[in-house]
């Protein structure tokens, strides 16, 4: 289970750098109320790393919160970080959910696109992309932030020749200028920097050869918005994402208990149609159905038969080096 102990597991580079939970929606007295129930060691690791500037906006409570507003508190916060938390307690639950996922990888990352080239996956996770990339390029580099989803993803390519696998994200890629053919990336770029964004970019059209390609899937609206506006060209991929009905897999539960808890989840329903939930979609009601499943109904019967998300397709976004000179 993930808790709110569990953020002793983000990297001290990530507090300092990446936890921001005021632009995530949390207000300080919220952040407040999570941390006073932190246990002392916990606490003290979060004060020796995270932002003194963000240190310095947590109020000091007057009265003692109820416990439900602890509690409240606590979910809140778990919610919002509850990915980058799981990534690194569950790296090898998360690669079971990721299994579950069907990407149509042949028609987002046409082949034609890479055979004989040496590529970049960003934000490579435990693999799934990368995984297929190897088969068809010359040299894969796959780079992810998270160490523990790194070692799923070495430990799966130990005995390849054409893949090197590094810690890196968008802003701080570990390769030099005009390296790599092509620069891929599926479900991990978004418009602000701490994802990529214009930082992000820039890195990644400097590791891009002469004539080479970036080529990124995103579901969120406001980054394809994003990079529609920098000169990104846009294909849709129907049934780009498929959740796999022939699976009883309590994981899959699990992370859609987290997703439905997660606040930019409930908008899936009204981004375009790259990455929609089903229109029935209600986050009471999926709340009743986890509440079914802990009592023991079949994972079949809930969760529209197994097709949780229910996607049309993806969107994939391209930018070519000399294409707009």
């Amino acid at each position: 289970m993930i808790w709110i102990s569990d953020f002793r597991l983000l990297e001290p580079q990530f507090l300092f750098n990446d936890f921001r939970p005021y632009e995530n929606g949390i207000d300080s007295d919220t952040l407040a109320k999570a941390f006073s129930a932190l246990d002392r060691e916990v606490l003290s690791y979060l004060y020796a790393h995270i932002n003194p500037t963000l240190l310095r906006s947590i109020p000091k409570l007057s009265l003692r919160p109820s416990q439900q507003d602890l509690i409240d508190a606590q979910i809140r916060l778990v919610a919002t970080y509850f990915w980058e938390l799981a990534y690194r307690k569950y790296p090898e639950q998360y690669e079971q959910f990721s299994n579950l996922q069907r990407f149509a990888l042949d028609r987002l990352f046409p082949r034609s696109k890479f055979i004989g080239k040496i590529v970049l996956d960003i934000g490579c996770g435990t693999g799934k992309l990368l995984d297929y990339l190897a088969r068809i390029s010359t040299f894969v580099f796959g780079i992810d932030p998270c160490g523990p989803m790194l070692e799923v993803a070495r430990r799966k390519h130990a005995a390849s020749s054409n893949v090197s696998i590094e810690k890196g994200g968008f802003a701080n890629i570990p390769l030099p200028d005009r390296s790599v053919d092509v620069v891929a990336s599926n479900m991990a770029f978004q418009y602000h920097e701490r994802s990529g964004g214009i930082i992000g970019l820039h890195e990644m059209k400097r590791v891009l050869r002469p004539g080479g390609e970036i080529r990124l899937v995103v579901g969120n609206p406001t980054t394809q918005d994003f990079l529609l506006r920098l000169g990104f060209r846009e294909r849709f991929v129907p049934h780009g994402l498929i959740i796999r009905e022939d699976c009883d897999s309590d994981v899959t539960v699990k992370c859609m208990c987290a997703l439905a808890l997660q606040g930019s989840t409930h908008h899936l329903n009204v981004s375009r149609h790259y990455l929609s939930a089903a229109g029935e979609w209600r986050f009471s009601w999926t709340l009743s159905n986890i509440w079914a499943w802990l009592r023991g109904t079949p994972y079949r019967q809930l969760f529209h038969q197994g097709k949780l998300h229910l996607p049309s397709g993806l969107a994939v976004y391209t930018w070519k080096d000399g294409a707009d000179r």
